[in-house]
């Protein structure tokens, strides 16, 4: 793989040598930001953010609008006379670039076919236009202007914000979500047999693009396939729901007094120091809150610190169980939310399978520093956040391919593994933080081979099937 990569780059230089020209000609000549050893040197830099974020769910309108402060520090020699904020939602605006790449069907090819899925996607494209809507921004109080190009957007200051300063952006936005059954996102609802609904809504907010030594400011249009990179910061956020939704989001949980019963206190109390995992919500507690729909509302305050972004989900349908765990001298909550349509099967094995890649990781890589890390079931297959992943599968009708003596089905270890990689996901690229759209290798690659090697740990009858080279390189 690095071979690959030093290939790459002697390419992309012209170099006549190619693979085996002289190294100093492919790399940066080490300086006092970054080392010839890889290493921050003395003058490394990154730049700060903090977020407070109000967002309230309407959920029949399948809605969200939002408001939000940006601290953002300048700790970059440079003085900065604009701003780039990353506006996600865009990807799937008409306009997008995305959009504008993608090609009709070839009908005339013989045995074309057109599905009735691709048909569905058209016809919500024609009434759909998920664009996210910006209102009110200012700078330090002060009304800017900004251009918006797909899904970037140009603030310009009306100060210059010299290094070591700092400044304060405020806006208010909303948009109208997806059906990730329709429309392929990150994010999205899903509306159960039921018609209950899952909400997994990440990349949602606007935020600003990174700005390094290396590059300046990244301003790469977000396409859906290749992820993102963003500066650290900490988030407080506060989410307003139906009042009997359950939410798991990035960070800690701040008011649980407000939003659970007393027996859930207690519960997820217990669960920091039980031998297995605890529900805080039961499976008949989920099933009350679908039969006896609330028409008020409940605030959850989140708060995250030093993470690259915020994620979150919500439903009433929602089960939640918990696990204290031990890593590195302090209690991580391993936790899990879904839906009863996801039992027999999360509730054996998700928490246990975060656990696991906690401890596994915590091992071969470097301790987790987060005091919590969830598995959620809903839309998004496997998509990681910083303590937060989406994940699949759900059971088949047969449930005894789920008893823990039971054969290692296909369900069964598609979970475990997803669960493995998304919640692996926090050491490459949440903590380490490279920029997928540039380096997309680093984090796929190093986190298939330790997951690859977690889940061989989890069992001799595993079956990895990515733990080859030639499987994890493609």
């Amino acid at each position: 793989m690095i071979a690959l990569f030093l290939i790459s780059q002697a390419t992309a230089h012209g170099l006549d040598g190619g693979a085996f020209d002289s190294l100093d000609h492919v790399w940066p000549t080490a300086n006092t930001v970054r080392t010839a050893s890889g290493l921050p040197g003395t003058d490394y830099w990154q730049q700060d953010v903090d977020y407070e974020i109000h967002i309230e769910l309407n959920e029949s309108e399948k809605h969200i609008t939002g408001r939000e402060k940006i601290q953002y520090t300048n700790n970059s020699p440079d003085t900065l006379h604009y701003l780039w904020i990353q506006l996600d939602p865009n990807f799937l605006s008409n306009s997008s670039e995305r959009q504008r790449m993608q090609t009709a069907p070839h009908l005339a090819v013989e045995n074309a076919q057109l599905s009735v899925e691709s048909i569905r996607r058209m016809e919500q494209r024609l009434e759909y236009d998920p664009k996210l809507n910006i209102h009110n921004i200012k700078v330090n109080n002060q009304p800017v202007q900004s251009i918006i190009q797909s899904t970037m957007m140009k603030v310009l200051l009306v100060e210059p914000l010299k290094s070591g300063g700092h400044l304060e952006i405020s806006m208010e936005w909303d948009y109208i979500l997806n059906d990730a059954s329709v429309l392929w996102a990150r994010s999205g609802y899903e509306v159960l047999e039921d018609n209950e609904i899952i909400f997994e809504i990440a990349q949602f907010y606007p935020r600003p693009a990174i700005y390094t030594d290396q590059t300046g400011w990244l301003t790469k249009p977000y396409l859906g396939t290749g992820e993102f990179a963003t500066e650290f910061g900490d988030y407080d956020v506060y989410i307003t729901v139906p009042k009997d939704h359950v939410v798991g989001a990035t960070g800690t949980l701040e008011n649980p007094t407000d939003v659970l019963s007393d027996k859930q206190m207690r519960r997820l109390q217990s669960a920091k120091t039980s031998d297995e995992p605890v529900f805080v919500v039961k499976p008949i507690e989920a099933e009350h809150n679908r039969l006896n729909q609330s028409n008020k509302t409940a605030t959850w305050h989140f708060n995250a610190k030093n993470v690259r972004d915020f994620a979150w989900g919500s439903s009433r349908t929602f089960v939640w169980d918990a696990w204290g765990r031990e890593i590195d001298g302090q209690t991580v909550m391993a936790m899990s939310f879904y839906p009863e349509e996801g039992m027999p099967l999360w509730d054996k094995y998700s928490t246990h399978a975060v656990a696991h890649t906690l401890e596994f990781y915590s091992k071969m890589v470097f301790p987790y520093p987060y005091p919590v890390a969830i598995s959620m079931n809903g839309p998004i297959y496997g998509m990681e956040y910083p303590m937060l992943s989406f994940n699949g599968p759900r059971p088949l009708e047969d449930d005894t391919y789920y008893n823990a003596t039971g054969p290692w089905s296909h369900q069964k270890q598609g979970l475990i593994s997803v669960i493995i990689h998304e919640v692996g996901h926090n050491w490459f690229p949440m903590m380490v933080n490279n920029d997928e759209r540039s380096w997309i290798w680093m984090d796929e690659g190093l986190n298939t081979y330790v997951q690859t090697l977690a889940e061989l740990e989890w069992s001799e009858q595993y079956k990895p099937k990515r733990g080859e080279p030639s499987s994890i390189a493609e």
